[in-house]
């Protein structure tokens, strides 16, 4: 008699993954009702006047018995009636209007919930076997054949266990995979999104410096146009000194030739006066003298008309250097304003190197 133990451990892992995905859908419904009530009083007044006349006739027969005499007397009397019938009747009309405004407002919430439960189910499986020998070798071998054939069964078995376990195994690893790769590509959108937004900021940094950068491009242009243009008006003020110089010059040339004219005029009338008076001494003294006085007249009406061009030439001289006066601060007015740009230039050409290091 043989007695055989068999233990057999059988490990199973069953890994569950449960994911609960609980969504909350929160419906706000405002309603609005909105009632106007239009109430309109209409008043009709009917006067319906009737007249009846009622004629009511009475008579008197009186009878004289002594001559017969029958005297009858009819009086008819009318009776008028008046009735006056005043119906008011009011209708009141009501209108009701109703407005009802439904604003509804759905907020979905969307929770999922992972859970994943690993179980190991160990199996521990003892087969004790006794073998009974007898002299007989036929219940031997049929013995023998049965243990066989239970020891493939068991192999059979475990051989299912171990491919089922694999397909699990498998399965799992392929559920990983994919979470894996949905992470994955969760983090490539989160990545592609915040590369987005720092290209978006950084073009919009670039803008605002090319602005500024054309700002400043543009003040410049100005002053330089600015600059020009005072420049111009310079060239211009000195044209005009030159023509208002060269005036005065040619002016004042006239003034000298007029005077040396004027004390030529002078030198030859007195040659002639002094003359014509040694004439008049020689002819007459009387008349000499209403002669000179004569002369004296004329002279003195000559010496005027020969001054007054000579005060006018000096009213215009004087009208002249005010001109010259004028234009000479409007010349320094506009150095001053020619170094104030040139100051302001500097002052901003600094302030742009100092912007520009401080992007850089």
């Amino acid at each position: 008699m043989t007695t055989t133990t068999t233990t057999t451990t059988t490990t199973t892992t069953t890994t569950t993954t449960t994911t609960i995905t609980t969504t909350t859908a929160t419906t706000t419904t405002t309603t609005t009702t909105t009632t106007t009530t239009t109430t309109t009083t209409t008043t009709t007044t009917t006067t319906t006047t009737t007249t009846t006349i009622t004629p009511t006739t009475s008579t008197t027969t009186s009878t004289t018995t002594t001559p017969t005499t029958t005297i009858t007397t009819t009086t008819t009397t009318s009776t008028i009636s008046t009735t006056t019938t005043t119906t008011t009747t009011t209708t009141t009309t009501t209108t009701t209007t109703t407005t009802t405004s439904t604003t509804t407002t759905t907020t979905t919430t969307t929770t999922t919930t992972t859970t994943t439960t690993t179980t190991t189910t160990t199996t521990t499986s003892t087969t004790t076997t006794t073998t009974t020998t007898t002299t007989t070798t036929a219940a031997a071998a049929a013995a023998a054949a049965a243990a066989a054939a239970a020891a493939l069964l068991l192999l059979l078995l475990l051989l299912l266990l171990l491919l089922l376990l694999l397909l699990l195994l498998l399965l799992l690893r392929l559920r990983r995979l994919r979470l894996r790769l949905l992470l994955l590509r969760l983090l490539r959108l989160r990545l592609l999104r915040l590369l987005l937004r720092r290209l978006r900021r950084l073009l919009l940094r670039l803008l605002l410096l090319l602005l500024l950068l054309l700002r400043r491009i543009l003040l410049l242009r100005l002053l330089l146009l600015l600059q020009l243009l005072l420049l111009l008006l310079l060239l211009l003020l000195l044209l005009l000194l030159l023509l208002l110089l060269l005036l005065l010059t040619l002016l004042l040339l006239l003034l000298l030739l007029l005077l040396l004219l004027l004390l030529l005029l002078l030198l030859l009338f007195l040659l002639l006066l002094l003359l014509l008076l040694l004439l008049l001494l020689l002819l007459l003294l009387l008349l000499l003298l209403l002669l000179l006085l004569r002369l004296l007249l004329l002279l003195l009406l000559l010496l005027l008309l020969l001054l007054l061009p000579l005060l006018l030439l000096l009213l215009l001289l004087l009208l002249l250097l005010l001109l010259l006066l004028l234009l000479l601060l409007l010349l320094l007015l506009l150095l001053l304003l020619l170094l104030l740009l040139l100051l302001l230039q500097t002052i901003w050409a600094r302030y742009n190197e100092c912007f520009l290091l401080n992007i850089l």
